[in-house]
């Protein structure tokens, strides 16, 4: 199966100097600080002022607390029902990274960033998010194990953290969330299970889905559709997602993208799996052969037929297999016909898009 190699994710996280710094700690002892920076981003949805970042797909049917135990919601037995009327209150409080619709859901000295909140990025997290604010004091992160500090002086939270690619150590990645990926903005730095919500039937009504920044926020982002023509180098971007540059060190052709969380039957790119796609319709593709399940994975356009794809100068590149062909519903997806040979390499956004 073909994947987009080496990829380049300049500057994604969409805050002004974004400071990941490593807090990971066990039962013998917390590791050493690792610090990461990036830019600004300049993304034009609905909150132009803090940008966006990360990646996503997500479901929001029902609830897991850390068990595993599906939680009914149901009164008169001692568990409440979702702030929303939706998604289930734990039984079980959970730790960082764990779904949540108010504080009481968290683990002592967590707190809920919910999903009808703009606290992280302009909007709020897909079924919530247990975290504790760490802008006034990074090193709080390490009081939870396998956290990181993740923000800048001004909004900061502790995040899961993570490792891309199939695991060794065996267990979830993530907790198996849906609307959260692990994303990894740098190969020197740590990676984080980040919110990647995939459609906006996981947002609170009346919201939508940022694919870009992965949250949940009250305008639809306006910009192209995913597949759509863009220009790497522009200033201003034109997507709803982002422009992803599929030429070398990320530059021309551009086709708009969005992030997701690599599942099969995860929503992602604004596609629900439950549903047949439509000819043209997005689907989750791994960003570098390596990747795995709950990682973070790129929109692409599917397609039958060339005549499929939103930009007229691609073709459609098949699938490696039938079995391929079958699971996702198309023959391949659109590239640029230089890209067809099935490595795409330096793909990437480039700092006019993602900073």
């Amino acid at each position: 199966m073909k994947a987009i190699k080496h990829l380049v994710l300049l500057s994604s996280f969409g805050l002004a100097s974004i400071l990941i710094v490593s807090c990971i700690s066990s039962s013998s002892g917390g590791g050493g600080g690792v610090h990461h920076s990036t830019d600004a981003g300049n993304h034009s949805g609905p909150d132009a002022g803090s940008g966006g970042a990360n990646h996503g797909a997500g479901g929001s049917a029902g609830n897991h607390n850390v068990a595993g135990a599906v939680n009914a919601g149901a009164t008169g037995n001692g568990t409440d029902g979702g702030v929303d009327g939706s998604t289930p209150i734990p039984t079980v409080m959970g730790p960082v990274g764990a779904k949540c619709n108010r504080d009481n859901d968290c683990a002592a000295g967590l707190t809920c960033l919910t999903a009808n909140s703009s606290d992280w990025l302009g909007g709020g997290i897909a079924n919530g998010y247990c975290t504790a604010s760490c802008v006034a004091n990074p090193s709080i992160c390490a009081e939870f194990p396998g956290t990181a500090c993740v923000g800048n002086s001004t909004i900061a939270f502790c995040f899961e953290t993570c490792s891309r690619g199939v695991s060794t150590l065996g267990g979830s990645k993530c907790q198996d969330r849906e609307d959260v990926a692990c994303y990894q903005p740098d190969p020197n730095a740590g990676a984080i299970c980040q919110p990647a919500c995939g459609t906006d039937a996981q947002c609170p009504q009346g919201r939508h889905c940022d694919l870009f920044g992965g949250v949940c926020v009250d305008t639809a982002p306006a910009g192209d559709p995913i597949g759509a023509a863009c220009d790497p180098a522009a200033a201003t971007n034109t997507c709803q997602g982002f422009c992803l540059g599929l030429g070398p060190n990320g530059g021309a052709p551009g086709m708009c993208s969005g992030f997701c969380t690599l599942g099969l039957d995860y929503p992602g790119c604004g596609v629900d799996p439950a549903q047949a796609p439509a000819a043209g319709a997005a689907l989750c593709w791994p960003g570098d052969a390596t990747d795995a399940i709950n990682d973070t994975g790129l929109c692409l356009q599917r397609c039958n037929v060339a005549s499929d794809c939103a930009n007229p100068n691609f073709v459609c590149s098949p699938f490696a297999d039938a079995q391929t062909q079958q699971a996702l519903g198309a023959v391949g997806f659109c590239l640029p016909p230089e890209a067809d040979a099935g490595t795409l390499g330096d793909a990437g956004i480039p700092p006019g898009d993602g900073g």
